[in-house]
């Protein structure tokens, strides 16, 4: 359930319809090093673990000391006879030996407050262009807690980055009508934000 392609449209086709509809894996990652053989019988199957790591939606890593993981999964037939879950996890769950293929460590970047140079900000994002729109959206969130007091603040500005075209290495990014009562200075140095997040993406052009 870790291929954010398409929207996890993969993951989707193992749910039910009204499950396939609700769910959203970006709200965080749940990284075990260790799942059991599920448990159950008829229409519940329980899956436990260990959990090393959480990746919340902001793309903050924190380590879990091996906590348990477990969760019941409902089966329920679908019109053709085809076992579907009902209930998938809140979190994506991926085993840490697969990590490194299905995200990688990024850093976003904001203005320290009173000197004129960029911070960096680890984030984990999914491989390949997914992961720039992700950044992007990650940046505008603002930064993690212990570094929040050190830099400035981001302008309140919305933006939309999902005209990506990853056969084209080409991302394009959608500024709403809030960008432009920015300054001039604004502007360049929420630019300059942009380029040194995204120049860490190789495929784009």
């Amino acid at each position: 359930m870790s291929d954010p392609s398409n929207n996890f449209a993969v993951a989707r086709e193992f749910l039910t319809p009204d499950a396939a509809r609700s769910w959203d894996p970006r709200q965080g990652t749940k990284v075990v090093s260790i799942l059991l053989p599920a448990v159950g019988s008829g229409g519940s199957y329980v899956v436990t673990g260990s959990q090393t790591a959480s990746i919340d939606a902001r793309g903050t890593h924190t380590n879990t000391n091996n906590a348990t993981f477990s969760h019941d999964f409902k089966l329920v037939r679908d019109d053709r006879g085809r076992w579907r879950i009902s209930n998938p996890p809140a979190d994506q769950i991926v085993h840490a030996y697969l990590l490194s293929s299905v995200m990688r460590s990024v850093s976003v970047y904001y203005w320290a407050r009173s000197d004129p140079w960029l911070v960096p900000d680890r984030r984990f994002v999914h491989a390949g262009l997914n992961g720039a729109a992700e950044a992007l959206e990650m940046l505008n969130r603002g930064p993690a807690a212990q570094l929040a007091p050190g830099v400035a603040e981001m302008p309140a500005v919305t933006f939309t980055s999902s005209n990506l075209d990853p056969a084209a290495g080409e991302l394009s990014i959608t500024v709403a009508r809030a960008g432009s009562t920015l300054t001039s200075e604004q502007q360049e140095r929420l630019l300059a934000q942009w380029v040194w997040t995204l120049r860490q993406f190789g495929q784009l052009k």
